[in-house]
């Protein structure tokens, strides 16, 4: 029988451990003097396992039942975490991180699968919420918890294998799950390719390219907030704390409230409060400031990420659904493993300025798309 809190608390476990290779690049400049510009290439060779995940879930969806599927995608996940606690040769961090990228992709794609094809059109946006919350619940908070276990001397071995375990875990859960409602049955030739044009030729392409920037703004600022807050003097746990608070807060407290309100409506208020976090960013010279920033960056991101979901799936047939979400969480990942690329080369040669200036200019177009899909759906309400 399926059950949403399995499938919520393996997604949580999961994070967990996702939450915790966000440290990746202060473990690599502690241990390894690796720099921030290095640090985003390894991060990026990640994409090579986005890749083959998205490459082979398509033709997998048929033969392997999605649970199975996600089993399969945690146990690859806590492949890539043994390489790295195993490793001391930076070409063995490349190969761990396209194994990251491999399990955290099918991961992440799978779990709304699973959520979207058990519930109807009303709850579905909730829904997504709330695996959304489970999701960030695990990431944000564990960047903090390692701050505090490193300062009392506990090793990055040992945190990390605990990791590798919660991701084992995780791959028990997905394998109790029973059967699942499939939002279409797909047919063999089922194609990656063929998910992007079907994608592409409907209005679902607005709401990935607005994924798309919105996951380069989250990477950069996940995973590299440890180096951005060494550089002004200002406590990285503040931003973790402050930034999962205001999203798990929202998520579970405002959520109700947002979807009363038109959607396209609401994805523009709240991408205003993500411009106005990086404005707040860029001027943190204190604690207090950072806080501040920091939640408002959390409140807005945590709400506008599942409605752009949602909005991905409006009006688009049952049979092309599960072709979108696909989509829709591969430019997520191209922003999450190939940003950080640039993004570290910014931060580590021309310094934090620049970096949330080039941010900023990503929230402007991702609210300049949102603008422009308020404007179309209000015409053609008139027009109707």
């Amino acid at each position: 029988m399926f059950s949403f809190k399995k499938v919520f608390l393996a997604c949580f476990l999961t994070s967990f451990s996702y939450g915790v290779m966000l440290t990746l690049p202060l473990f690599l400049y502690n241990q390894f003097q690796i720099t921030a510009a290095d640090s985003g290439k390894i991060i990026s060779s990640g994409f090579i396992g986005i890749l083959c995940a998205f490459f082979l879930l398509p033709r997998f969806l048929n033969k392997i039942s999605i649970p199975r599927l996600a089993a399969i995608s945690s146990f690859i996940y806590a492949f890539g975490i043994v390489i790295i606690i195993s490793s001391e040769h930076i070409s063995l961090f490349y190969l761990a991180q396209i194994f990251l990228g491999m399990g955290w992709g099918g991961i992440y794609t799978l779990g709304p699968m699973m959520v979207s094809g058990s519930c109807d059109e009303q709850t579905r946006s909730k829904n997504f919420s709330l695996i959304a919350a489970f999701n960030m619940l695990g990431a944000g908070m564990t960047p903090a918890l390692v701050k505090i276990l490193v300062d009392y001397q506990i090793s990055y071995l040992l945190i990390f294998s605990s990791c590798a375990l919660l991701s084992v875990l995780a791959a028990g859960l997905f394998l109790s799950i029973g059967d699942i409602p499939r939002l279409v049955q797909s047919d063999n030739q089922t194609t990656l390719n063929r998910a992007i044009a079907v994608t592409f030729r409907c209005p679902a392409r607005y709401a990935v390219m607005m994924v798309l920037f919105g996951a380069c703004i989250f990477s950069s600022m996940m995973s590299f907030q440890t180096l951005f807050a060494q550089e002004r003097r200002l406590d990285f746990s503040f931003f973790y704390l402050s930034y999962t608070v205001a999203v798990i807060g929202a998520r579970f407290l405002l959520t109700d409230l947002i979807n009363r309100i038109q959607i396209n409506l609401a994805v523009v208020y709240l991408l205003c409060i993500m411009a106005i976090s990086m404005v707040l960013f860029n001027y943190s010279f204190s604690n207090l400031l950072y806080s501040i920033a920091s939640a408002l960056l959390g409140l807005s991101y945590g709400l506008v990420y599942p409605l752009i979901q949602n909005l991905s799936l409006k009006h688009i047939a049952s049979s092309h659904k599960e072709q979108v979400l696909t989509v829709f969480s591969l430019f997520y990942f191209i922003g999450i493993y190939l940003f950080p690329f640039i993004g570290g080369g910014i931060l580590s040669r021309q310094g934090s300025n620049i970096f949330m200036g080039t941010l900023f200019g990503l929230t402007l177009l991702e609210l300049v798309i949102a603008v422009y899909l308020l404007y179309r759906y209000r015409y053609h309400r008139y027009c109707s």
